[in-house]
């Protein structure tokens, strides 16, 4: 433990959007607080999801590769990203 310690880091400072992941990833993939556009209860399902950031970046230029889980609470769009697979298969 006291090795763990010794190469880890510490947060004396961090906060969380909600106490489950769902909810959490509902509100880093809109911007929005779970709360507030209604996916704040852990396997729950919106049925008009808002507009996500992925959106905001393709709009910009940028290319868009989501790998990643979809758990938001909210089924995406089929426009998340321009891809959808693992960097590892590259």
């Amino acid at each position: 433990m006291d090795r763990l310690a010794a190469s880890g880091c510490r947060f004396d400072n961090a906060f969380s959007t909600a106490p489950v992941c769902s909810p959490s990833r509902s509100t880093m993939v809109s911007g929005r607080y779970a709360w507030s556009i209604g996916t704040h209860h852990h396997r729950s399902n919106l049925k008009k999801p808002p507009r996500m950031f992925t959106h905001e970046l393709r709009d910009a230029g940028y290319y868009v590769n989501w790998a990643n889980k979809l758990d938001f609470n909210f089924e995406p769009s089929e426009d998340i990203a321009d891809e959808r697979k693992e960097c590892a298969e590259d």
